[in-house]
């Protein structure tokens, strides 16, 4: 029987501490990803390399999958014909599942 939802397995929770026994405590991988993030985003404002460039918004992309809802694609159709009312539009996130 798995674990359940969310629960990390024993091999997680053995990687996870043998991390934080190298790189103290308080080490976490998305915290070090955002560090890292940001760092590049630093070399970035001084560069004109598109490859530099791609590889900072790379870096964010990978944060914010782990902070950030994933928004749906709605496709959206306009019919002035039916009625003269403002269109509402609403982003909705959808999590991972």
């Amino acid at each position: 029987m798995g674990t359940r939802k969310g629960i990390p397995n024993k091999n997680k929770r053995n990687l996870i501490r043998l991390l934080q026994d190298m790189y103290g405590e308080e080490f976490s991988p998305i915290m070090k990803m955002a560090e890292q993030a940001q760092r590049m985003h630093e070399i970035t404002l001084n560069s004109t390399n598109i490859t530099d460039l791609k590889q900072s918004l790379d870096a964010w992309d990978k944060v914010a999958n782990y902070v950030e809802p994933k928004l749906k694609a709605v496709e959206i159709k306009y019919d002035d014909r039916a009625n003269n009312f403002p269109t509402k539009i609403e982003l909705v996130g959808v999590s991972k599942s």
